[in-house]
């Protein structure tokens, strides 16, 4: 995070496509390390808030569109 001038919300899927967790409001131009205690195989990152905002859960199914 330690080009990022905006904080996000970093997203941990796992291989079979689901939210395994999430870390809200990941501060800018930290190089502080995030991890949640799970295995992951993806990470995405959006906007402060999405999760909340959103309604996300742990467990709730992601797709890839467009994306082989």
């Amino acid at each position: 995070m330690k080009k990022y001038l905006h904080s996000l919300d970093v997203i941990f899927i796992s291989r079979d496509l689901r939210i395994e967790g999430w870390v809200e409001n990941a501060k800018p131009l930290s190089q502080q390390q995030y991890a949640i205690d799970k295995p992951s195989q993806y990470v995405l990152e959006v906007n402060t808030f999405f999760c909340r905002d959103q309604g996300i859960a742990t467990g709730d199914e992601v797709r890839f569109k467009d994306i082989e």
